[in-house]
């Protein structure tokens, strides 16, 4: 009887545990994709205002490599700048042509709180960590991916169809009591991996340039200012230094 009580103790305490971590799961999956999703806006808004211009002065440079190269062909290091010159104006040109085929809206991210609730409720449902063998988590897993496009993009029919697809599809499983205490261990341990990725994720994305770049944009934004006009304007300037040096390699 004394083993019985303990095991139900035991037992009762990891069920604990398992509520608090999914509870913090649930917010730290929020943050990860809110992140990614102003991230993404930004980035989107960043291409479509100084991309054009960043295009134009990297073929300048690009140019300019060659034209250098060009003086000297058995120079080795000026044919190598000259081609990874050419690779990344041809990378920018791209980035800068996909960004000013989104829509207006796509260079904002603003989730509301009823998106932000429903989000919620998505990863409640049917986060990976949750799963019950392979099978159940790659599902859940397709549907998270899915989940994350859709809060990204602000679309909240998106979401709750989602819902509605895995309550049509969810099929029951059998909850053997023998094997509950080690499924509940295996979710407390999923769930603490999980965490421990997130938390990798997140610094990752903080760390990038493009997230410091984003930071300074709202800290100028709260100030009155408009960095990515700043950058454009710095932008053109270089564009013009670009076309003068062009101009006097190919001179001499």
């Amino acid at each position: 009887m004394e083993l019985a009580v303990v095991h139900d103790m035991d037992q009762a305490a990891l069920l604990v545990e398992l509520g608090q971590l999914a509870a913090e799961l649930v917010e730290r999956e929020l943050e990860l994709a809110s992140l990614a999703g102003r991230l993404q806006a930004f980035s989107i808004r960043y291409l479509r205002t100084v991309g054009a211009k960043m295009a134009e002065l990297d073929r300048l440079r690009a140019r300019l490599a060659e034209a250098r190269a060009r003086r000297d062909p058995l120079d080795s290091q000026a044919q190598g700048e000259a081609d990874a010159a050419r690779e990344y104006a041809r990378s920018t040109e791209e980035a800068a042509n996909q960004a000013a085929r989104e829509p207006a809206s796509a260079q904002r991210f603003e989730p509301s709180p009823g998106l932000k609730t429903l989000y919620r409720r998505v990863v409640k449902r049917f986060h990976p960590d949750l799963g019950r063998g392979a099978e159940d988590v790659e599902r859940r897993t397709r549907f998270m991916q899915r989940a994350n496009i859709a809060y990204q993009a602000g679309d909240e029919d998106a979401l709750e169809a989602l819902l509605a697809e895995w309550e049509r599809s969810e099929a029951p499983t059998p909850r053997a009591e023998t094997d509950r205490p080690a499924r509940v261990e295996a979710e407390v341990a999923s769930c603490r991996a999980r965490l421990r990725v997130i938390a990798e994720e997140i610094q990752a994305l903080r760390n990038t340039e493009m997230c410091t770049l984003m930071e300074r944009a709202a800290e100028a934004e709260a100030e009155g200012h408009d960095l990515l006009a700043d950058l454009l304007r710095v932008t053109e300037l270089d564009i013009q230094l670009a076309r003068d040096q062009l101009e006097a390699v190919n001179a001499t």
